[in-house]
Protein backbone atom coordinates (compact mmCIF):
# COMPACT_ATOMS: atom_id res chain seq x y z
CA UNK A 1 0.00 0.00 0.00
CA UNK A 2 1.39 3.41 -1.15
CA UNK A 3 1.57 5.82 1.99
CA UNK A 4 -0.69 8.55 0.69
CA UNK A 5 -3.56 6.32 -0.50
CA UNK A 6 -6.13 7.68 1.56
CA UNK A 7 -8.66 5.68 -0.36
CA UNK A 8 -7.37 2.33 0.54
CA UNK A 9 -6.73 3.81 4.40
CA UNK A 10 -10.41 4.98 4.07
CA UNK A 11 -11.59 1.01 3.28
CA UNK A 12 -9.49 -0.07 5.81
CA UNK A 13 -10.79 2.00 8.50
CA UNK A 14 -14.23 1.76 8.04
CA UNK A 15 -14.39 -1.90 7.89
CA UNK A 16 -12.89 -2.06 11.06
CA UNK A 17 -14.85 0.92 12.52
CA UNK A 18 -17.63 -1.55 11.21
CA UNK A 19 -17.02 -4.24 13.36
CA UNK A 20 -16.19 -2.50 16.48
CA UNK A 21 -19.90 -0.51 15.95
CA UNK A 22 -21.31 -4.06 15.33
CA UNK A 23 -20.34 -5.74 18.16
CA UNK A 24 -20.63 -2.71 20.63
CA UNK A 25 -24.44 -2.02 19.58
CA UNK A 26 -25.67 -6.10 19.54
CA UNK A 27 -23.99 -6.69 22.68
CA UNK A 28 -23.79 -10.37 21.69
CA UNK A 29 -20.19 -12.15 20.98
CA UNK A 30 -21.91 -14.06 18.44
CA UNK A 31 -20.71 -11.74 15.13
CA UNK A 32 -17.40 -11.72 16.47
CA UNK A 33 -16.21 -13.52 13.65
CA UNK A 34 -17.06 -10.87 10.93
CA UNK A 35 -13.76 -9.38 12.16
CA UNK A 36 -12.08 -12.74 10.41
CA UNK A 37 -13.68 -10.55 7.09
CA UNK A 38 -12.64 -7.21 8.03
CA UNK A 39 -8.95 -8.40 8.10
CA UNK A 40 -9.50 -10.36 4.51
CA UNK A 41 -10.99 -6.80 3.12
CA UNK A 42 -7.70 -5.01 4.68
CA UNK A 43 -5.47 -7.24 3.43
CA UNK A 44 -7.59 -7.77 -0.22
CA UNK A 45 -7.27 -3.10 -0.18
CA UNK A 46 -4.22 -2.91 1.03
CA UNK A 47 -2.61 -5.00 -2.13
CA UNK A 48 -4.41 -3.50 -4.69
CA UNK A 49 -1.27 -2.63 -6.44
CA UNK A 50 -2.28 1.11 -7.15
CA UNK A 51 -6.04 0.88 -7.83
CA UNK A 52 -8.30 3.46 -5.96
CA UNK A 53 -11.11 2.23 -6.52
CA UNK A 54 -11.13 -1.04 -3.82
CA UNK A 55 -10.42 1.11 -1.42
CA UNK A 56 -13.72 3.47 -1.92
CA UNK A 57 -16.10 0.72 -2.86
CA UNK A 58 -14.80 -0.81 0.77
CA UNK A 59 -16.16 2.09 2.32
CA UNK A 60 -19.29 1.98 0.42
CA UNK A 61 -20.14 -1.86 1.01
CA UNK A 62 -18.90 -2.37 4.71
CA UNK A 63 -20.68 0.95 5.64
CA UNK A 64 -23.84 -0.73 3.92
CA UNK A 65 -23.75 -3.65 5.68
CA UNK A 66 -22.66 -2.17 9.04
CA UNK A 67 -26.07 -0.34 9.17
CA UNK A 68 -28.44 -2.99 7.85
CA UNK A 69 -26.52 -5.02 10.72
CA UNK A 70 -26.86 -2.59 13.45
CA UNK A 71 -30.15 -1.70 11.96
CA UNK A 72 -31.30 -5.26 12.55
CA UNK A 73 -29.42 -5.61 15.64
CA UNK A 74 -27.37 -8.81 14.52
CA UNK A 75 -30.54 -11.18 13.63
CA UNK A 76 -28.12 -13.62 11.26
CA UNK A 77 -27.09 -10.98 9.36
CA UNK A 78 -24.08 -10.99 10.31
CA UNK A 79 -23.31 -13.28 7.05
CA UNK A 80 -22.97 -9.45 4.98
CA UNK A 81 -19.55 -9.37 6.23
CA UNK A 82 -18.62 -12.06 3.63
CA UNK A 83 -20.49 -9.74 0.97
CA UNK A 84 -18.51 -6.63 2.31
CA UNK A 85 -15.02 -8.25 1.76
CA UNK A 86 -16.36 -10.20 -1.51
CA UNK A 87 -17.71 -6.93 -3.72
CA UNK A 88 -14.69 -5.23 -3.21
CA UNK A 89 -12.05 -7.72 -3.42
CA UNK A 90 -13.92 -8.85 -6.64
CA UNK A 91 -14.57 -5.44 -8.11
CA UNK A 92 -11.18 -4.95 -9.34
CA UNK A 93 -10.14 -8.83 -9.69
CA UNK A 94 -8.90 -11.00 -7.28
CA UNK A 95 -5.54 -11.27 -9.81
CA UNK A 96 -4.28 -8.60 -7.83
CA UNK A 97 -3.14 -10.03 -4.85
CA UNK A 98 -0.05 -11.23 -4.59
CA UNK A 99 2.95 -12.71 -1.41
CA UNK A 100 5.59 -10.20 -0.76
CA UNK A 101 8.68 -11.29 -3.08
CA UNK A 102 11.00 -11.10 -0.12
CA UNK A 103 10.31 -13.41 2.09
CA UNK A 104 12.03 -17.17 2.25
CA UNK A 105 9.64 -19.77 2.37
CA UNK A 106 11.65 -22.37 4.31
CA UNK A 107 8.81 -25.08 5.08
CA UNK A 108 11.39 -28.18 5.37
CA UNK A 109 14.40 -26.33 7.77
CA UNK A 110 17.03 -26.04 4.84
CA UNK A 111 20.40 -24.96 5.90
CA UNK A 112 22.91 -23.23 3.58
CA UNK A 113 24.62 -26.00 2.55
CA UNK A 114 21.28 -27.47 1.34
CA UNK A 115 20.84 -30.44 3.52
CA UNK A 116 18.08 -30.49 6.68
CA UNK A 117 18.48 -29.06 9.68
CA UNK A 118 18.00 -31.44 12.53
Amino acid sequence: MRRNDMGAAAGIAVSWLVVGVVLLTNGDTGGAWICVFAFLAAAAVANNRGRRGRGLAAVVWWSLAGAIMVAADGGGWYALSVAAFLLPAASLGFGDFHLPGRIEWDLLDHNDDGGYVG
